[in-house]
């Protein structure tokens, strides 16, 4: 349960167990790039289990989504827990997390 929220950038695509893959970093707002130290990906899996960072989805999901996303496209995550959300600061849309580890009760 750790897939990282925020906004991260497609750093690139590829293939995994047959369905296209999509690797993501985060993105420095202030120097425009993205920060692949700490990337995940969207890819198949069982979507029961849970993640060592990475977004599961189904094949067929997979397949439709080769037609929006390419390296260069923008990715905005919301975590399951709650205190976490975008805002619009300042002409920017901004990440605020009140609780971003994920702690019940610690926000």
């Amino acid at each position: 349960m750790s897939t990282p929220a925020g906004i991260t950038t497609i750093t690139g695509t590829g293939i995994y167990q047959g369905y296209p893959s999509f690797t993501r970093g985060r993105v420095d707002s202030q120097m425009s790039s993205s920060n692949d130290e700490v990337a995940s990906s969207f890819h198949y899996g069982d979507l029961a289990c849970g993640s060592n960072g990475c977004v599961r989805m189904n094949g067929n999901t997979l397949n439709a989504l080769t037609k929006y996303i390419e390296p260069g496209t923008m990715v905005y995550t919301l975590p399951q827990q709650e205190g976490s959300r975008f805002v619009l600061k300042d002409g920017n849309l901004s990440f605020i997390a009140d609780n971003p580890y994920g702690e019940e009760g610690n926000y």
